[in-house]
């Protein structure tokens, strides 16, 4: 495909062409090439009116977030959004910008980068307050403080005791994880979380 749109650039189907080979790129998890051919579509004046640029910012989205590089790929799918409103994919990928702003406070949780994690959802708490996943991220905010009181008590080596500044320590992150998930089972009484 690289090679017909090489030799007939001006032809109707090279967009197409490139963008099928944006689209095999990824399905062979090679990303970086795929974010490269993508944005090469997406510069080219030749192809600024072809279905295949509404597609190519949508896939670039694709891409970057099978990279976990959420803010570029968020970063495409608002252009997407600004540049192509009358596009049947919109509101599918207003919904994958909502998902991947989920998944990227989800990836921090991973890492064990809890004050990331946390200012990450609640910021995603402030936008979509609706959204059916708030139950689990308040259980999670109750998990990080119990998880790190854990971690603090667990520090010590037998048969030496935590220090009283160390219990301290422990009893406020147990106490403010116990605030989390009443406030949880306050507001989702019926939530499995």
């Amino acid at each position: 495909l690289e090679q017909f749109v090489q030799k007939f650039p001006q032809h109707p189907l090279a967009a197409e062409a490139e963008f099928n080979r944006a689209q095999s790129y990824l399905h062979h998890a090679r990303q970086d090439q795929a974010i490269i051919v993508l944005q090469g579509l997406i510069a080219n004046e030749r192809f600024a009116s072809t279905p295949q640029v509404p597609a190519a910012w949508n896939l670039l989205g694709v891409a970057y977030a099978a990279q976990k590089k959420f803010a570029e790929a968020i970063s495409a799918w608002r252009s997407f959004l600004d540049k192509f409103p009358t596009d049947p994919k919109w509101s599918g990928v207003q919904r994958v910008i909502i998902d991947t702003e989920f998944a990227a406070a989800e990836e921090q949780f991973t890492r064990l980068d809890f004050p990331a994690a946390r200012t990450a959802w609640e910021t995603f708490l402030n936008k979509y307050p609706l959204d059916p996943r708030v139950a689990l991220i308040l259980y999670r905010f109750g998990q990080m403080h119990y998880d790190a009181a854990v971690k603090m008590a667990t520090s010590v080596k037998a048969p030496a005791k935590l220090k009283p500044e160390q219990q301290a320590g422990v009893n406020q992150l147990l106490a403010t994880a116990l605030e989390d998930w009443q406030r949880l089972v306050s507001k989702y009484p019926d939530t499995t979380e």
